[in-house]
């Protein structure tokens, strides 16, 4: 099903036994640091991707996004909560990957990613007014009519306690039959995608399903991989 706006629309140790310590036994002393010894060194970063949806096969003619008979410029959008990925600390972010069902003539999306001071629910639109991105970039995509992931590195440090939100960014098209369609699953997820297109008149990052009838089972299929 692919939904088209227009209005179309197209988640310790053991004891040995018989052995006890000693403790007035020198040589049973525990070793204390000098004062020339080397500080314990910190822990080596962990690598986390932050991800909203089970399935990442990319179902067909499932895309939503703003058409006439070319495609509008599209933003799709998804909020990660760090503290649901029990991430405590700061999030290095080291690249964002999304899925592409189908691109013609699409010239390169723009990519953002950044912190989210709201607090997203499923049904809700998004405040824009709360996102503050932090890194842009530019992805190139090659005419396609079948799916492909795209991995794009960009760097941001998003504050420990925040959300991290993702922005893609897709262009007006000028000539008939330039489409640009986002890759989406229509299987479980965590939490809601959100699109802006006002050409259509979605003003403001709406969640899927409050889009179109049926919109909602349309989840794109974006992550952010970063080290905390």
């Amino acid at each position: 099903m692919r939904t088209l706006l227009a209005f179309a629309c197209l988640l310790a140790g053991c004891a040995a036994a018989g052995v006890a310590p000693t403790g007035n036994n020198p040589d049973s002393a525990t070793p204390q640091d000098g004062p020339d010894d080397p500080p314990d060194s910190p822990p080596a970063p962990v690598e986390a991707k932050l991800s909203q949806t089970t399935n990442e096969t990319v179902a067909v003619d499932n895309s939503v996004a703003c058409v006439s008979t070319q495609t509008a410029s599209n933003s799709w959008y998804r909020v990660f909560s760090l503290a649901e990925a029990g991430i405590t600390g700061a999030f290095d972010v080291s690249k964002i990957t999304f899925a592409v069902e189908t691109s013609t003539n699409e010239p390169p999306l723009t990519v953002k990613v950044g912190s989210y001071a709201g607090a997203p629910n499923d049904t809700a639109p998004l405040d824009l007014g709360q996102a503050t991105f932090l890194a842009t970039t530019t992805a190139p995509v090659a005419n396609t009519a079948t799916a492909i992931v795209i991995e794009v590195p960009i760097t941001a440090t998003i504050p420990a306690g925040s959300q991290v939100i993702v922005e893609i960014t897709s262009t007006d098209r000028t000539a008939s039959g330039d489409v640009f369609f986002l890759g989406t699953t229509n299987g479980p997820f965590q939490h809601t995608n959100y699109l802006l297109s006002a050409e259509c008149g979605i003003t403001v990052p709406t969640a899927m399903a409050s889009v179109c009838a049926g919109c909602g089972a349309s989840q794109a299929i974006i992550s952010v991989t970063g080290t905390h």
